[in-house]
């Protein structure tokens, strides 16, 4: 598994507007904290993401299969990609997602590189329930 200082992102600076770099849950842990949010992500809401639980827009019966799925991605190791809808403002859209795990730093906390890729078109977004943004659980998945 790559370490954490093998990613540069100086060297990625292209790819930067679609990254989401998140902590994964160590021990028992139960969070999915966001470090970094790329603009894709970071734009669509009106609060800063750095620092939120990305458990947080996901329905709370996907919160197990999403942490056991990162788990797998960091004990494998292994990356993710998946075609999940997001739900925003009022319409929905079909996001490819594409991640793999960076080995602890010194910190002891490893985390998931993601990339995230908008594909063609919109659809009426269900209810959001006070939130701004929503993730619903895979519709295609592979390790």
């Amino acid at each position: 598994m790559p370490a954490r200082a093998d990613f540069k992102p100086a060297a990625a600076a292209r790819f930067l507007h679609n990254i989401i770099l998140l902590e994964a849950p160590v021990g028992d842990g139960k969070s999915l904290k966001v470090r970094v949010a790329g603009q894709l992500f970071q734009g669509v809401v009106a609060h800063p993401v750095g620092g939120t639980d990305y458990l947080d827009i996901l329905p709370a019966r996907y919160h197990p299969g999403a942490l056991a799925s990162v788990r797998l991605m960091v004990a494998t190791p292994c990356g993710l990609w998946q075609l999940m809808p997001v739900h925003l403002k009022g319409i929905s859209r079909t996001v490819e997602f594409t991640a793999f795990p960076l080995a602890p730093g010194n910190d002891g906390i490893p985390l998931i590189l993601g990339f995230l890729f908008p594909l063609d078109g919109l659809t009426l977004a269900p209810p959001l329930a006070g939130k701004e943004i929503s993730v619903d659980t895979a519709i295609e998945f592979l390790f």
